[in-house]
């Protein structure tokens, strides 16, 4: 088994988390450093430590779905003053998150220790949609949606765009409005409407590909659906055919 997809397997991070950590020098394999992500590991016989730390694949796997509140990092332990997924709920040990919600962002956070899984749902080539919800003061423009949707020039050369965004809901004094994205940018749908005038009320993420948060309480822990554990394995199958 590829190193990095060993790491992955055993839960301590997702395959892209596994490439860092591997690159910098932080993987032994045997009492070896190896700074090769594709350092073929045999599963029975080979010891890999991470920061002192041995690892093992983990043999069954978990798919949990949160609905995160604003106001809590998307990191399972508490690195500081801010609350963390723990604190919030009780977790399987080994799980971690697939696509960070800022703080100030509410919805839907997949949590898993299968690294294949989070692999795919989460690197741009796959092109995976995630759908979000956005509330903001007053009513974006027609221009501005084209804007939104053709680029938007957010600082540092990088530029925000959106695959869709329409309006939901209208209101006297705000309004809703649903979008999706493939590769969220740091920070990227709250500097795109910062840019063009709007102040974002309330931001929360409804789906992640076919993972929905349907009628979820802020706070709800649930494993995944029979659906949706079909849906893992028809992603997971995207590795093999690329």
């Amino acid at each position: 088994m590829r190193l990095n997809k060993f790491i992955a397997a055993s839960g301590y991070a997702s395959r892209r988390k596994a490439d860092d950590l591997i690159f910098n020098g932080r993987v032994k394999v045997n009492g070896r450093v190896v700074t090769e992500p594709w350092y073929d590991v045999n599963e029975e016989k080979d010891i890999v430590e991470i920061e002192g730390n041995i690892i093992r694949p983990q043999k069954k796997k978990i798919y949990l779905k949160l609905f995160k509140p604003a106001g809590y990092e998307t990191v399972i332990n508490r690195r500081g003053d801010i609350p963390a997924l723990s604190d919030l709920v009780e977790l399987p040990r080994g799980v971690f998150p697939v696509g960070r919600l800022d703080v100030n962002t509410e919805g839907l956070v997949i949590l898993t220790n299968d690294g294949e899984f989070s692999y795919v749902l989460s690197h741009p080539k796959f092109e995976i949609p995630r759908r979000y919800k956005v509330k903001i003061r007053g009513v974006v423009s027609e221009e501005d949606l084209d804007k939104m949707v053709t680029g938007v020039k957010i600082g540092g050369g990088v530029t925000g765009r959106f695959d869709a965004i329409a309006p939901v809901r209208i209101l006297k004094n705000t309004s809703w409005y649903e979008l999706s994205l493939h590769e969220g940018k740091y920070h990227e749908i709250r500097k795109v409407f910062g840019v063009l005038g709007y102040r974002i009320l309330r931001l929360i993420r409804i789906s992640f590909g076919e993972i929905y948060l349907d009628d979820m309480r802020k706070g709800e822990l649930r494993k995944f659906s029979r659906e949706e554990l079909r849906y893992v394995r028809e992603l997971k199958r995207l590795i093999s055919e690329r």
